[in-house]
């Protein structure tokens, strides 16, 4: 009964750590164009 509870854990540890690390990767994006789109303008 442990090894689903862990598989469950490990699956929605990684889950995390990709969600995150994408959304810092867009917002590291918005970041770098924004301000040149607001200067273009």
């Amino acid at each position: 009964m442990d090894t689903p509870a862990n598989t469950i854990h490990y699956f929605f540890a990684g889950y995390a750590v990709i969600f995150g690390s994408i959304l810092i990767y867009i917002i590291n994006l918005i970041g770098r164009f924004m301000p040149s789109s607001l200067a273009q303008s």
